[in-house]
């Protein structure tokens, strides 16, 4: 019975101890201040830095998007996490609500 206990309270230490997983960044290319505000608010996250003169972003739970005053932007993602593309839509976890549109080529010769 002591050693069943001593192996549940190893095991219990060794879940306990575990450091959270490590961030990776991800480059995202320049975003406006509106570009980033709006997308932030779609997400459900907080903008933050609405002064011209400091750097700006949003803090979600998926991901924390800095930029630059010049509007380099970069995103800190937990590195466990998946990372389908570095959109700022991805990033963010921003998905598309409503039914999907079939996408044709236009050819305006051939009438519908």
């Amino acid at each position: 019975m002591s050693v069943c206990t001593f192996c549940l309270g190893l095991i219990a230490f060794a879940v306990l101890s575990v450091t959270p997983a490590e961030a990776k960044n991800v480059h995202l290319g320049q975003y406006s201040r509106s570009t980033i505000d709006t997308s932030c608010a779609r997400a459900g996250g907080a903008s933050f830095g609405t002064d011209d003169e400091e750097e700006y972003g949003c803090k979600t739970s998926n991901a924390n998007v800095v930029c630059t005053v010049e509007g380099d932007c970069v995103a800190s993602v937990s590195d466990t996490a998946p990372v389908p593309g570095n959109s700022l839509s991805a990033i963010l976890g921003i998905r598309r609500t409503g039914e999907p549109q079939r996408i044709e080529a236009m050819d305006l010769r051939v009438k519908p």
